[in-house]
């Protein structure tokens, strides 16, 4: 059984409320990458806030399940249609992508659709954190129909042992906290010799409601993006309710 360790999940019937609070601005989507990436007829690049869809993979060869059913699933959503664009508080990331909520002219919230078809797994990243618990909800909608991702094994966590030999990329994985190290810059929470999750100082005000001492000797499951250098990987941790806890 699994159980979020830091905030309990809303129940389904709160998916209802990531209606559009404010429009930033209105734009036609003319191209879907993926899932989760769109372009508009201004060229401007838009990732959506608060979900991961899987990879197409257009470099690597076939794309990984359900890439495709996110790619059309949005494509018949928005694709040659105007939408309205709530954007986060950090308004792009690293590729000059905006960050930002999509709503078609409806009012329908695209992010919350695709959780709740089970075509996405819900992403915390502060200090984007509006509609974080509506996106929990849907998520856990999907999850409790069985829908999607969630009858596939792609969304089973790996299991991390003694040593982490699996991808890079977006992984969901399970393992134990067998050390806790705190430096200036950060906490990491080592799950084997060549895997940690990674706290950084900017984000530790978020886990001011925790003691993330409670960690140690814990099996977690934790959902992110795995980095690796000179053979040592890493997942960045961003918000505690990234975090599960196995019971």
């Amino acid at each position: 059984m699994i159980a979020v360790l830091f905030l309990a999940l809303p129940h389904p019937s709160i998916a209802s409320n990531c209606q559009v609070e404010k429009s930033d601005k209105t734009i036609v989507i003319t191209q879907v990458y993926d899932g989760d990436s769109v372009k508009s007829s201004t060229g401007e690049k838009v990732r959506l806030i608060g979900v991961n869809t899987t990879e197409m993979n257009y470099k690597k060869g076939m794309p990984q399940a359900f890439a495709k059913k996110a790619k059309r699933f949005l494509q018949t959503k928005i694709l040659n249609k105007k939408v309205s664009l709530s954007l986060g508080k950090e308004k792009s990331d690293r590729y000059g992508r905006t960050l930002a909520h999509i709503f078609t002219l409806a009012g329908e919230n695209v992010q919350q659709s695709l959780l709740a078809n089970g075509l996405a797994f819900h992403v915390i990243i502060p200090p984007n954190l509006k509609y974080k618990n509506c996106y929990q909800a849907a998520e856990k909608l999907a999850k409790s129909k069985n829908v999607g991702l969630w009858a596939n094994k792609i969304s089973h966590p790996t299991l991390i042992n003694e040593k982490y030999n699996s991808e890079t990329g977006f992984q969901s994985i399970q393992g134990k906290v067998k050390q806790i190290i705190r430096n200036k810059s950060n906490i990491k929470l080592k799950l084997a010799e060549n895997f940690s999750l990674r706290i950084d100082k900017k984000n530790l005000p978020y886990f001011d409601s925790i003691q993330i001492n409670q960690l140690r000797n814990k099996q977690i499951v934790v959902r992110g993006w795995i980095s690796s250098f000179k053979n040592q990987f890493q997942m960045r941790v961003r918000h505690p309710e990234t975090i599960q806890i196995l019971k």
